[in-house]
């Protein structure tokens, strides 16, 4: 049995990571997994006990086994923060709200100031494709005008990086979830959206599609929808 729960832990890791991709956080029951992979359900039991161990999954007593969004990996939970200045930010608390609520997910997070400038938000996103982190909370630099870096974006994506934009979003990148002042508050269910690939519905406006103005992003009525 200890080559086969070995085996058996790589295997459960790739159906987290595909799971993760697709809004799905729950693992199959033991016996469906013992029946998949041809193994007894005591091996299965071990190799759930390997992950629950490295926080990659929570196991609920006659509920089943849940996906956390950790990684076995320490350097990627991390989520990077970019905002025009941490210091002079206009929602100070929201920065530490989030460190709160990430902490309680096992998460940590590094703010990347971008100071609005197209070209620091582009060194950031290079920089950051070197090593892609777990995820992104961006607030879009002058997201009125068409972004050069919205490629950048996108390959960020492909290496398995998720993506949420603060009160705006560029054009271009209008399938990546966006969250307003409006729902800051709600950071518990920002962890939901994020980490089990919830869908964030696009808000519906009467007029402006692209929020420069927090006042008036309180009069359009926004749908949220958790898909868990």
């Amino acid at each position: 049995m200890a080559i086969k729960y070995k085996w058996l832990v790589e295997q459960l890791r790739e159906i987290i990571s595909d799971s993760i991709q697709n809004g799905i956080n729950k693992l199959p029951t033991e016996q469906e997994l013992a029946v998949r992979y041809r193994v007894s359900r005591q091996t299965v039991r071990a190799a759930l006990a390997v992950l629950e161990d490295e926080r990659e999954i929570r196991r609920i007593k006659g509920s089943g086994a849940y996906i956390t969004g950790l990684s076995s990996l320490e350097d990627r939970n991390i989520v990077g923060i970019l905002i025009p200045d941490e210091q002079q930010y206009e929602y100070p608390a929201l920065i530490n709200d989030i460190r709160v609520a990430l902490a309680t997910e096992g998460f940590s997070c590094k703010v990347y100031p971008t100071h609005n400038h197209v070209d620091q938000e582009r060194q950031i996103l290079q920089f950051l494709l070197k090593s892609p982190l777990r995820a992104l909370i961006v607030e879009p630099v002058k997201s009125a005008l068409p972004s050069p870096n919205t490629e950048l974006y996108q390959r960020l994506i492909q290496r398995g990086t998720s993506i949420l934009f603060l009160e705006c979003a560029y054009p271009q990148l209008s399938q990546i979830p966006v969250i307003y002042e409006i729902i800051y508050m709600g950071l518990v269910f920002w962890c939901k959206v994020l980490w089990k690939k919830a869908t964030l519905l696009s808000p519906v406006f009467s007029r402006w599609t692209i929020s420069g103005d927090l006042n008036a992003t309180r009069d359009f009525w926004m749908l949220c929808k958790i898909r868990g």
